[in-house]
């Protein structure tokens, strides 16, 4: 990739990542903590202060580690746009194995998105559906990252773009189950695994 395409994703992922922030920063400043009210809050969050304590009066009931969660809304979006510049650019120049397969990398960038908004939601609502949502992403990117692992040890195959797709269709599913594994077991024994 060149340095001037490269310098063009990050800008654009910058003023949207900037964008987002302003969203935030507009719903933090305009709602308050009560929108989360009737919501189950999550087990994890009585117990734990994640590094900030909680301020329930606030909509975003821990503020920087709500805001923090940006920084992988700049990586997904930056991810996603590689992404498709391999799709545009498949089989016009020489790739290497991961850019042959750009639904991959785009499911790397959607996971971090996913995770960017399921993070947030956590961090500012401190919910028991927030926490799943925030654990999912993170199982979504542990998944993605094992799947190129994979692809890339299998490096010998030749897929089919139908078997890329199909390879594609599955790990979505596999990050969906996840949302019911994840509730079978512990996310200190899950993760690891």
């Amino acid at each position: 990739m060149q340095a001037q395409t490269l310098s063009k994703f990050l800008i654009r992922s910058l003023f949207l990542t900037l964008a987002m922030l302003a969203l935030w920063w507009g719903l933090d400043s305009f709602f308050n903590g009560s929108v989360w009210e009737g919501m189950v809050i999550s087990k994890s969050a009585l117990v734990v202060e994640y590094c900030e304590f909680n301020n329930v009066a606030r909509f975003f009931h821990q503020r920087m580690n709500t805001y923090s969660n940006l920084a992988y809304f700049f990586f997904g979006v930056l991810i996603l746009q590689i992404a498709y510049d391999d799709y545009k650019n498949e089989g016009l120049r020489r790739q290497n194995r991961l850019e042959s397969f750009p639904m991959l990398s785009a499911l790397m960038g959607i996971c971090f998105v996913y995770l960017s908004f399921g993070s947030a939601f956590f961090h500012a609502s401190l919910t028991w559906v927030g926490q799943r949502v925030d654990m999912n992403g993170t199982y979504g990117i542990t998944l993605v990252l094992v799947s190129i692992g994979l692809y890339h040890v299998l490096h010998n195959v030749r897929f089919t773009p139908l078997a890329k797709a199909i390879w594609a269709g599955l790990l979505v599913v596999l990050i969906v189950l996840f949302l019911e594994i994840a509730l079978l077991i512990p996310s200190s024994q899950l993760l690891p695994a």
